[in-house]
C-alpha cells in the first residue's frame, strides 16, 4: 500500500476540518470532482498555482500543504524563500499564452476585416 503523502495527508486534513465532500471542494474551487479526486487518492500532485488555489480558497497558507522534508512538486525546490518566485514564473508562463493568444485573435479580426471589406 502507498503511503499518502504530505500534501494528501494536509489536503483531507482541511477537507475534514471546513466539512468538505470531494464534491463540495471541487464546486468551491470550480474545478470538477474527478480533478479534486485526483489530488486525494494521490494520483496527482499540485503544481505552484494549483496549490496557491487549494490554499486560498481553504482558507490556508500554502506551506500548510508542504514541509521541510518532503518536496511535492516536480523539477521545483519549494521553500518560503523561494515559492513567490515559482508561483511569479508560473504567472509570467501564463501571460506569454494569454498575450500570444491575444495576438492570434488580433491577426483573425484583421483578416475577417479585410475579406468583409474585399
Amino acid at each position: 500500500m502507498n503511503k499518502e503523502s504530505f500534501f494528501v495527508k494536509q489536503l483531507k486534513k482541511i477537507m475534514l476540518e471546513k466539512g468538505f465532500t470531494q464534491k463540495e471542494l471541487a464546486k468551491k474551487l470550480n474545478v470538477t470532482e474527478a480533478f479534486v479526486s485526483a489530488y486525494c487518492n494521490g494520483k496527482r500532485s499540485p503544481k505552484p498555482a494549483t496549490l496557491y488555489k487549494f490554499a486560498k480558497d481553504l482558507g490556508v497558507k500554502p506551506d500548510f500543504f508542504y514541509n521541510d522534508k518532503q518536496k511535492i512538486f516536480k523539477n521545483s525546490i519549494v521553500d518560503d524563500k523561494n515559492f513567490n518566485n515559482v508561483i511569479n514564473t508560473d504567472l509570467k508562463d501564463m501571460k506569454i499564452q494569454l498575450q500570444d493568444h491575444e495576438i492570434r485573435l488580433l491577426k483573425l479580426e484583421n483578416k475577417l476585416l479585410r475579406d468583409k471589406i474585399i
